[in-house]
């Protein structure tokens, strides 16, 4: 851009003073190098605040996805919306969903989902609540639905996931 033709000129004027050698051209050559020294420092300057810039917008996304992430580890058992979400954390459903699976690798119903079946997981072996309270405590409110996604999550279903983990903790 503007700096390449402004580079490509001192580099053409030294070598014209080199050539020529008219009076003073060794101090005139100097000079021109401490300009093209001072365009090189402009332009690393302006790259490396264009990297920093762009390391504090993807920290600043990192930490608002870990903020969410805990919101949802403390609100699995309730009702969670995308829209209530974006008016807490203050962003647009567009960009929370685009960021939440370019940092996490997962939607934010699959998270939900995977927080959930987790905590489920950790009720049936420690606790003697049924499947249907289970579900109901982690914030399913339909036991079917449930049922059909614990088992293909865990690969069995929650009630033979009770009994193989209270089997083998024996």
């Amino acid at each position: 851009g503007n700096y390449s033709i402004r580079f490509l000129h001192l580099l053409e004027g030294m070598m014209y003073e080199c050539m020529k050698e008219n009076s003073c051209f060794s101090t005139l050559i100097r000079l021109q190098l401490v300009e093209l020294l001072i365009l090189l420092s402009r332009i690393y300057n302006e790259r490396n605040s264009r990297t920093v810039r762009s390391q504090m917008i993807a920290n600043d996304s990192q930490i608002l996805i870990q903020r969410i992430c805990g919101y949802l580890s403390r609100n699995y058992d309730q009702k969670i919306s995308i829209q209530n979400l974006c008016h807490l954390f203050n962003i647009s459903s567009r960009h929370l969903n685009r960021l939440f699976k370019q940092e996490t690798g997962y939607t934010i119903v699959e998270m939900v989902h995977k927080i959930r079946i987790e905590k489920a997981k950790q009720f049936l072996i420690e606790s003697n609540d049924k499947v249907i309270n289970v579900a109901l405590k982690v914030g399913y409110d339909d036991p079917a639905f449930f049922s059909k996604l614990f088992r293909r999550v865990v690969g069995c279903p929650p009630g033979k996931y009770k009994e193989t983990k209270l089997v083998h903790s024996k």
